[in-house]
């Protein structure tokens, strides 16, 4: 029976009345944790600390470079009982870090339980095996110590080794067969097992299979004939597909107990969540009981998963002493052990090599997890010390992803409705909160995106995509201009080029300009002709404006005022006289190409 992990317990218990100070809204507090410059230093200890046997990392030794951190390694008390402490997904990511191929003096003093789950945790592609990683890791390996290859090979499952050896070959029969050695003798080159015993079928020519297949089958005959001969015997009555899929389940649940869950429940993670439900279930809840997986702390570490975070002020508030420090670790382990549910959900799956990437989903987690503790306390940093231990990391995280995810699904909502139409900046915002599995955002015009990390930046995020969704109420239920409207409008005299580059604002002021010039509102348009006789009665254009839109409600009004207002400003310096150039104004309002004046 398949080993399956241990789901996180969510315990907690009911927090302490906010008193009246604290009782505040949460983006007021978010405000003052964004503009606080106080230094978390309990926060900073725990979040971003070494985990495990990583604490004995020499001091400085992330500024090194990739041969001087293996110096500094190697110059430890005892180098090999250090490397034999860490959890292999943290090996792993340390060598990755400092490059696995100047690793070879620390490969060497890997145990052989890190080196077998080197291949659980590198040497597939989602549920298929990744031959080339396979050969990667026997490469390096050798070239640490040749004499512990044949250890490493025989601890691999036989259904790995089998689809390892059925992606090179084709076929293997007995010497014996002359009639199969006959057929494939004529079209097909054969390799020889290591006893003589078998043959092994290869495409003809295909010198480079023929020598990976030779590898593999002499570091296992090397480790025990009995073996070698035993899974050749698998190979030439098994399927393929019927070993890399038992394989494939052998190395989930090896995963789950190296703390990295399925694809099923990690994904997890991503449920959505009640605040009020959580509320509600406070008073009935006991402390939680953090799993006994280990954490990717290394993901932390590179993350930086602490700065100007509510989560951290909450831990820097639980009261010092043992109980205090457990929960402190209790809270690491947990986001640590969410980080691994993050990389294996992501959509390059349990991939290790790209630390930077680690980094980056320690942030995205650490984000929502502060966000739902902000949301779930209503910005009390005491009554988030209090719960801390007692409602669960993973509870929080799908807390605050569900906050996230909201806000994601209603932006989806306004750019299905405004396309285009929307500013770049309001399209380049909406597209990053579309971003999967975690929404995020961008701060200001040409910024990249970036994960939320803070209430704030939810606040300051939520009034812009609230702004773009009043526009488009404004559009379509006032003005009666919808996006599919709008793309069958024949907007006589632009390009389709011009089209393109149409925006809400633009209209707007195209219909302020057809009123201000006494017309009925209208968005086709103007001649040039028109441009000049607005410019002649600028004067008149508000007042004409504020007439027409006493029929309108008051967002209309004022969004028509504020247009009106804009276009006013933008002409006054044209001369009255001079044919206006379209090119210059059509990001004013529209206007046709034509230069026609008459």
């Amino acid at each position: 029976m398949l080993r399956k992990p241990l789901p996180s317990s969510p315990g907690g218990t009911s927090f302490p009345a906010m008193s009246k100070s604290e009782n505040t809204t949460a983006s007021t507090t978010a405000s003052t944790t964004a503009s606080t410059t106080e230094t978390h230093t309990a926060a900073t200890r725990l979040l971003n600390r070494p985990v495990g046997a990583l604490t004995e990392l020499p001091e400085g030794f992330h500024g090194l470079a990739g041969a001087r951190k293996v110096d500094a390694l190697l110059a430890l008390e005892d180098p090999k009982a250090f490397i034999a402490a860490l959890d292999p997904a943290e090996a792993l990511v340390l060598f990755t870090d400092i490059g696995l191929t100047d690793c070879t003096e620390l490969l060497a003093l890997t145990t052989p339980e890190q080196r077998a789950a080197f291949f659980d945790l590198d040497a597939w592609r989602g549920p298929e095996l990744d031959t080339e990683k396979v050969d990667e890791w026997l490469d390096l390996l050798e070239a640490a110590d040749a004499d512990t290859v044949p250890e490493a090979v025989a601890a691999l499952d036989s259904e790995f080794l089998t689809d390892y050896v059925l992606s090179l070959v084709k076929v293997v029969f007995e010497r014996t067969d002359e009639d199969a050695y006959n057929y494939w003798l004529q079209s097909h080159d054969l390799v020889e097992s290591p006893d003589g015993q078998l043959y092994l079928v290869v495409e003809r020519g295909d010198e480079e299979s023929a020598r990976r297949v030779r590898r593999l089958l002499g570091e296992l005959y090397r480790h025990d004939v009995e073996m070698g001969f035993s899974l050749l015997i698998h190979a030439q009555t098994g399927l393929r597909l019927e070993n890399e899929e038992l394989a494939h389940q052998f190395r989930v649940a090896r995963l789950a107990d190296l703390g990295f869950p399925p694809p099923e429940d990690a994904h997890v993670l991503y449920s959505r969540l009640n605040v009020a439900e959580i509320r509600d279930s406070l008073p009935e809840r006991v402390p939680s009981i953090p799993p006994e997986a280990p954490p990717l702390g290394w993901a932390l570490m590179r993350g930086d998963v602490r700065r100007d975070s509510f989560l951290a002020r909450c831990l820097d508030a639980v009261e010092p002493g043992h109980d205090g420090d457990g929960r402190r670790d209790a809270v690491a382990r947990e986001l640590g052990l969410c980080v691994n549910r993050a990389v294996v959900a992501s959509p390059e799956g349990l991939d290790l090599r790209d630390t930077d990437r680690l980094g980056e989903l320690a942030v995205l987690v650490a984000g929502a997890t502060s966000i739902g503790l902000e949301v779930l306390t209503e910005g009390s940093v005491s009554a988030g010390a209090a719960l801390l231990g007692r409602v669960s990391v993973l509870e929080l995280h799908q807390l605050g992803h569900t906050q996230l995810v909201e806000l994601a699904v209603r932006a989806r909502r306004i750019a299905a409705r405004g396309g285009g139409l929307l500013d770049p900046d309001t399209l380049d915002l909406l597209s990053a909160l579309d971003a999967r599995p975690s929404p995020r955002w961008s701060a200001a015009a040409g910024e990249a995106s970036q994960p939320f990390k803070r209430f704030a930046e939810l606040a300051a995020t939520t009034k812009r995509v609230a702004a773009a969704e009043r526009q488009v109420d404004l559009f379509e239920h006032h003005l009666g201009f919808s996006r599919e409207r709008f793309e069958a409008h024949a907007f006589t005299g632009l390009s389709p080029d011009d089209k393109r580059f149409i925006r809400f604002d633009t209209l707007l002021r195209t219909l302020a300009a057809h009123v201000g010039l006494g017309r009925a509102p209208s968005f086709d348009p103007l001649k040039a002709s028109d441009v000049l006789a607005l410019i002649g009665q600028l004067g008149a254009v508000m007042d004409r404006v504020a007439v027409f839109g006493g029929s309108l409600d008051g967002q209309a009004r004022d969004a028509l005022g504020a247009a009106a207002r804009q276009l006013v400003e933008e002409l006054r310096p044209l001369s009255r006289t001079d044919v206006p150039d379209a090119r210059f104004l059509g990001g004013v309002l529209l206007v046709k190409n034509s230069t026609d004046v008459g």
